[in-house]
This record gives structure tokens, sequence and C-alpha cells, in this order.
């Protein structure tokens, strides 16, 4: 008797599409700043959100398998209720068609959950950063500055050392 193990490896899927968002995300933090972008207008404005999503798909059969046993019926609704209809002409069949609509689901929802207090940690590690250079240049000036005078000066090199931070802290 041969016993096949199956693994749902779905949530894998999407906390890899998470950590690919989180570094656009970042590219975003340094290039701008600003105000978290939001993830279909701005994330998604070149398609780079759906390129993500898109190249989470599994391809080979035996994983389009494997994923269609634990979530075949949920990605055909999936289908069903953003397209009206499992109908249509999907390259990859209309299963593999729901399972990047259920990718994209669950990382719009952990961006909805964590998306906002990542990008204002990394605000409060730039303020943080140029109170910091304003207090050591208010020292050597030998003056008392208020360092919120100079927090809206950081440069795009901050916010690189503010994300470069945030990356060694976080492994």
């Amino acid at each position: 008797m041969l016993t096949a193990t199956l693994t749902d490896r779905l949530p894998e899927i999407i906390d890899s599409v998470w950590d690919d968002l989180v570094e656009l995300m970042r590219d975003k933090f340094i290039a701008n700043g600003g105000d978290l972008p939001d993830l279909y207008n701005d994330l998604d404005y070149d398609g780079d959100f759906t390129s993500l999503c898109d190249s989470a798909v599994p391809i080979y059969t035996y994983q389009l398998d494997e994923l269609a046993y634990f979530h075949h019926a949920a990605a055909l609704a999936a289908l069903t209720d953003t397209y009206g209809s499992i109908d249509g002409a999907w390259p990859m069949g209309p299963f593999a068609a729901g399972l990047y609509l259920l990718i994209e689901q669950g990382v719009a929802e952990r961006y909805e959950q964590e998306a906002a207090d990542l990008w204002e940690q990394w605000h409060n590690d730039l303020q943080d950063l140029a109170a910091e250079r304003c207090q050591d240049a208010a020292t050597l000036a030998g003056q008392d500055e208020d360092p919120a005078d100079y927090v809206s000066l950081t440069t795009r090199d901050d916010r690189l050392t503010v994300i470069d931070n945030w990356r060694k802290s976080a492994s």
C-alpha cells in the first residue's frame, strides 16, 4: 500500500508573496517616504503586486493537485465571486485562476492587518534617527535645538538606514 503525504502549502505561498510585498513597500519607503501606499493603486500601479501573486501560482500539476486537495472548492468559489462563473479562457484552468485569487486575497488581508504598523514603525525609526542627528549637531554647536525641527530634513539615505536597521533586527 502506497501512502502519500499532502501538505497545504497555501499559507507558505501567501507568506512568500507577503515577504516580496514588504520588499516592494521598503523600496517605496526609501524612494518617497510619505504616506502608506495603497495596495492596488500605488503598489500595483505597474502591475507589481499582480505579478507577485501571479508568479506564486504553482505551474506543476502535482503542486496544483496537492493544493486542490485542500482548496479546490474555495478557489472555484473565489473565481465565481469575482467573475460570476468559472467559465472563461483561463490559460492554466479555473482552479489555478481561483488559486491566484486566494493568494491575492490572503496577501491583501495581511496588508490590511500589518502594513500600517510596519510603515509607522519605519517612520518612527526615521524620526528617531533624525532627532538623534539633530541632537548630535546641536551638542557640537553648543546649542539647545529642538530635534523635531529637523525631522523633515531626512533624506533617502536616512530612509535606507532605517530599512537596513529594521532588516538587521528582523533577522
